[in-house]
């Protein structure tokens, strides 16, 4: 009966817990579709300084080209309202970032999840290996209270040439033990 009662206070815990930590801003990436989605809430301030714009940004790698201008229409908001959201890939890094004009204002950024979508059909090869290999971005502006955000890639990826080579090479290596083994028993 102890033990019952152990099992109870730390699902009740757990529970508890569940509910009162912050929930993770979360991009899915279907990559059957070639579409990509954002549920759950991040909230920090935007950043006191930069250029003439502050910027919220999530990244991996270090990017430096142009980016593509995206529907703010992903997302809802709280206390601050972005200006832009933009998003930039090249065949090494990932970035995404909120513009605004407030400066060190409170904002919540919430995804509206799957019934508003960006499509990336139109991306290059490398750019599109670069976002489906994607398992987390890390803020730029964490000091501001803003958490990484998590990746959730789902849809069939296509395997290079050298996993079937792999794969070939793995099968006949199987058979020839097998073989072996079959002739030794003889």
């Amino acid at each position: 009966m102890n033990s019952f009662r152990q099992i109870v206070v730390a699902a009740v815990v757990l529970f508890c817990a569940a509910f009162s930590a912050r929930a993770q801003l979360v991009m899915h990436v279907d990559a059957t579709a070639q579409t990509l989605w954002f549920t759950g809430s991040d909230s920090g301030t935007t950043p006191p300084v930069g250029p003439p714009s502050a910027w919220v940004g999530w990244q991996v790698g270090s990017f430096s080209g142009s980016y593509n201008s995206v529907s703010l229409s992903l997302f809802s908001f709280s206390n601050a309202q972005p200006t832009s959201f933009d998003i930039g890939v090249d065949s090494s890094s990932f970035y995404v970032r909120f513009t605004y004009t407030d400066r060190s204002a409170a904002a919540t950024i919430d995804g509206v999840g799957s019934g508003t979508t960006y499509n990336y059909s139109s991306w290059s090869a490398g750019e599109i290996a670069t976002l489906e290999g994607l398992s987390s971005l890390s803020s730029t502006d964490s000091m501001s209270g803003w958490k990484s955000m998590t990746v959730s890639v789902t849809g069939a990826a296509v395997p290079e040439p050298s996993t079937y080579a792999l794969l070939m090479g793995v099968s006949a290596l199987a058979g020839v033990i097998f073989l072996r083994r079959r002739r030794a028993a003889v």
